[in-house]
């Protein structure tokens, strides 16, 4: 396969900044992703987000093995269309925060990998939809700007720790396996990357009776960060707590007066949110 610049050069690319276009040029940190990913025989079907020019499409293209190409340029989906890998190749031009998982998980018979290099300025809304959609998924492997590697495993009580902290703490165990300096793109970012390995839990200790509840709880508490909680999560879009819910929330969970979302661990938003089902009729 041609080098990143031959690619550009060839096709006149423009990356597009807004879209958040970096494409990953260096080829010894593609060869050490893939060894990361771990992907084996039994992995026959793999999607990508952003395929952008290809290069992560090719370092785990093989035969026997189908990627599933997720680019929403048009003007790459036609230079990926012209490219030649190592195996088939299927290039769905589609965005990404909208492709159909489930479907694809039905005609794989189960479960498949997920990786890509998340554009900036989406990778809250997939890496939300990651969690949402993980039942499709065997695990997901991502390169993401390194402030989104931090945020994913940052503890209660630091800057970093948000909806996202949270979220992934209770569904899964996030590591950061490679750091990725900014000149490995192009263009070059104005940051640093990381790659991360993202597996799938299901701990009881974890379970809550409601997924949508707890997220929706979470997204309340942290949405108006300088607020305590229990202020934080009246009047919000996404929840419609009655004031006598609120009250019995109060009484069993006093601390919720005082405390900001960053302050409470994913252990105590679970047993907040399994009394809160309790409270609201579950």
């Amino acid at each position: 396969m041609p080098s990143m610049s031959e690619l550009i050069k060839t096709y006149g690319i423009r990356p597009r900044h807004s879209w958040g276009q970096n494409f990953l040029a260096d080829r010894n940190t593609l060869l050490r992703l893939v060894e990361t990913i771990g992907l084996d025989e039994s992995d026959t079907v793999v999607c990508e987000f952003g395929a952008g020019l290809g290069a992560l499409t090719s370092a785990v293209a093989a035969p026997g093995r189908t990627v599933v190409a997720v680019e929403r340029d048009r003007d790459l989906c036609e230079v990926l269309r012209r490219l030649e890998f190592a195996g088939p190749v299927e290039i769905a031009e589609a965005d990404a925060q909208t492709f159909d998982l489930q479907a694809l998980a039905v005609r794989n018979g189960g479960p498949f990998k997920l990786i890509g290099n998340l554009p900036y300025h989406i990778s809250s809304a997939l890496l939300l939809r990651t969690i949402e959609e993980r039942r499709f998924l065997k695990s997901a492997a991502f390169l993401v700007q390194s402030e989104f590697a931090e945020r994913l495993t940052a503890k209660a009580a630091t800057p970093e720790y948000s909806i996202l902290s949270v979220l992934f703490q209770r569904s899964a165990k996030v590591r950061r396996v490679l750091p990725v300096k900014r000149g490995c793109f192009i263009p070059v970012p104005r940051v640093d990357s990381s790659f991360i390995l993202i597996d799938f839990i299901e701990d009881p200790v974890f379970r809550v009776p409601d997924e949508k509840l707890f997220s929706d709880f979470v997204r309340a508490a942290f949405n108006q960060r300088r607020k305590t909680v229990i202020n934080s999560i009246k009047g919000q879009p996404f929840t419609d707590f009655s004031a006598a819910q609120i009250a019995e929330l109060k009484r069993l969970h006093p601390e919720l007066e005082t405390r900001r979302a960053e302050e409470l661990s994913c252990l105590q938003f679970v047993a907040i949110v399994r009394n809160l089902h309790t409270i609201a009729g579950g």
